[in-house]
């Protein structure tokens, strides 16, 4: 008789279904993970495990049936979809497990041998705050330069190029380096021949 059991693992209770059946002179409990919750297609569900009881031992090979009894209920509840799922965010999104509960199934796995995981390195690039402003509105270093407009005190420049202090701070080494600006009396700041030029490339 197939019945139902609530099993606590790990401080997690998952729902199986039982069996007992008998071969030769022992009584063997079968098994079936079904889930946190009982699904609402239960009946079919135990009638269904009732067919596979019966299916008789030499169907199964020894090695294997071992094997199974040995499996997680994550690693239970994975198996069906890796046939058509290969990658982490599929099997995710088709057995509606947590990303950490498929990863933890798939290296369990992996450990009995049961399947191989391949590992893709990717380096990506994401743009922060900062690239975002600077893609908008400009390099500080030019608004710094078209800010300039004859003798100008670096106050106003930090106005109308809207830069922070600290932007103010490295445009003025940069810009002083490059022979970009001159710097007067009372932080008055002049544009040179070589500013200009430098305005008209994309890249300094």
């Amino acid at each position: 008789m197939v019945y139902r059991k609530q099993v606590e693992i790990k401080g997690q209770k998952y729902w199986y279904l039982f069996h007992t059946v008998r071969q030769g002179d022992k009584y063997l409990k079968k098994s079936k993970y079904i889930g946190k919750e009982l699904p609402k297609d239960i009946e079919n569900i135990e009638k269904e495990f009732l067919e596979e009881v019966k299916m008789k031992k030499q169907d199964i090979p020894k090695e294997i049936r071992e094997l199974a009894e040995t499996l997680h209920p994550y690693e239970r509840k994975i198996l069906p979809f890796l046939k058509d799922n290969k990658s982490l965010k599929e099997l995710v999104k088709a057995s509606k497990m947590q990303e950490i509960e498929v990863m933890r199934a798939l290296q369990w796995l992996e450990n009995k041998n049961i399947l191989s995981i391949k590992k893709e390195l990717k380096e990506i690039i994401s743009i922060g705050k900062n690239g975002r402003l600077y893609l908008e509105k400009g390099l500080p270093e030019k608004r710094f330069l078209k800010a300039i407009e004859g003798i100008i005190h670096i106050d106003k420049i930090k106005e109308k190029a809207g830069l922070e202090k600290d932007e103010i701070n490295v445009c003025l080494g940069l810009l002083r380096r490059k022979a970009a600006i001159e710097i007067k009396p009372g932080m008055n700041i002049n544009i040179t021949e070589q500013g200009k030029k430098l305005l008209q490339k994309t890249l300094f």
